[in-house]
């Protein structure tokens, strides 16, 4: 019968999309599986670079072609291991990691990793006058912020006025129309 007839179809096709899910499955975990295997063989080529560089042997990295050894600051375990950061240990990613550590640059800290003199002029403040920020006493600064923010209002007002349009502004006699109505309560309403 017809009913029959679709019902052995839709088992069938009921049959075919269970086994086409479980295909897919499969296929999804051999997906994982390939993904885990490539992860687990990132981390050993990692850490065969990190023993590399602990053994003070160049680092191969073929894209960069031969680079020079650098003698690391720090041990090179410490630089390129960390979870977030899956990657060849590298000196230009050594001297980052150097950068990024606060203390580097400190006064106070006596291995000071580029060898310059501690009291060296410090290269980003080169572009500022230096001997005039720290001799200025705090009256004149308090005259300039004062001679700044004036500037700025008056920059702030003039532009409102040029934004202003004829039809809108408000003339004395429009104005004392305004106050007028407020002025009896019974006519507001």
């Amino acid at each position: 019968s017809k009913l029959a007839k679709k019902r052995a179809d839709l088992v069938e096709k009921v049959r075919r999309e269970a086994e086409q899910k479980a295909r897919e499955e499969k296929e999804r975990e051999r997906e994982r599986e390939r993904e885990k295997e490539r992860e687990r063989e990132k981390e050993r080529e990692l850490e065969r670079s990190v023993k590399v560089a602990q053994e003070g042997r160049p680092v191969d990295c073929p894209s960069l072609g031969p680079v020079p050894h650098r003698a690391s600051f720090e041990q090179g375990s410490a630089v390129a291991t960390v979870p977030p950061y899956l990657g060849p240990d590298t000196p230009a990613l050594r001297t980052l990691s150097e950068y990024a550590r606060p203390h580097v640059m400190s006064p106070s800290n006596r291995n000071h990793p580029f060898y310059v003199p501690l009291g060296a002029v410090d290269p980003g403040l080169l572009g500022y006058n230096v001997p005039a920020i720290y001799s200025s006493d705090p009256a004149t600064r308090e005259r300039e912020l004062r001679e700044r923010e004036a500037r700025e209002r008056d920059l702030r007002d003039r532009d409102l006025r040029e934004r202003l349009k004829p039809g809108f502004e408000v003339k004395p006699a429009e104005l004392e129309q305004l106050h007028a109505v407020g002025k009896d309560p019974s006519q507001h309403w």
